[in-house]
């Protein structure tokens, strides 16, 4: 019968300066980052940390993704150009007046122009959003 045992792992982690200095040579599979570039190396056991290509396949990506690498699918998709433009001009970006619609509408600006001092406003707002 196997047991799972539940374990965090951290990798040694080194600013690219100290690692190119210290130039150490890391054991056979053996994953080092590098903390200021988000890169990492594997080691072989016997290359020398400056001789290492990085490793592919994490850290920041080189150059552009070619579309037909990309896997769409229901939830995750390319938009044609008429789409953002159907989806930008929903929403009116017009200020309403009291004669004319807007962002709210026309009756609506009248109710809030016409308050008198006595009514109360409430204004809704979410912390940290300005």
């Amino acid at each position: 019968m196997s047991k799972t045992i539940q374990s965090r792992i951290q990798h040694p982690v080194y600013t690219a300066a100290v690692l190119k200095a210290k130039n150490p040579v890391l054991l056979k599979g053996e994953v080092v980052y590098e903390s200021d570039t988000r890169k990492h190396k594997v080691g072989d056991g016997s290359t020398s940390w400056n001789a290492l290509p990085y490793a592919g396949g994490g850290g920041d990506f080189e150059g552009p993704i070619s579309a037909a690498d990309i896997t769409q699918d229901t939830t995750h998709r390319f938009v044609t150009d008429t789409e953002k433009t159907t989806w930008n001009g929903k929403a009116s970006t017009t200020v309403a007046t009291q004669s004319a619609n807007g962002l709210m509408s026309a009756a609506d600006k009248k109710k809030l122009d016409d308050l008198t001092g006595g009514e109360l406003v409430i204004q809704c707002s979410i912390p940290g959003m300005n």
